[in-house]
């Protein structure tokens, strides 16, 4: 069906461009649709709305980044696509509970 090749450019998209800045209309217009189409489309079938879909991927990235670097929290943050350390601390902070310090103290032990 037509709506999964949507889904699969989009998600293939945001996959390879996390690091990027990337809005709704960007990926609307890459599938070819409008933004109100899309948006609906996308949440009813990833089951989220487009920003948390974006936002738990470059959570999920920074995860895998504080696991496996010794990075400062800032070049994370702008290496998963936020553009302030600020934003990516209040993000990471709402979706794991812990801030990004405590993900990295929890991962150590």
């Amino acid at each position: 069906p037509v709506v999964l090749q949507y889904m699969r450019t989009a998600i293939e998209y945001i996959q390879n461009h996390l690091d990027e800045k990337i809005t709704l209309n960007d990926i609307a217009d890459i599938c070819g649709l409008s933004p109100c189409y899309f948006s609906t489309i996308f949440s009813i079938h990833a089951g989220c709305s487009f920003s948390a879909y974006l936002r738990n991927k470059r959570i999920q990235m920074a995860c895998r980044k504080l696991d496996t670097t010794e990075e400062t929290f800032a070049s994370i943050a702008f290496e998963c696509g936020f553009c302030a350390v600020s934003a990516f601390q209040r993000a990471f902070k709402e979706n794991t509970g812990l801030s990004p310090g405590e993900y990295k103290k929890r991962s150590l032990v």
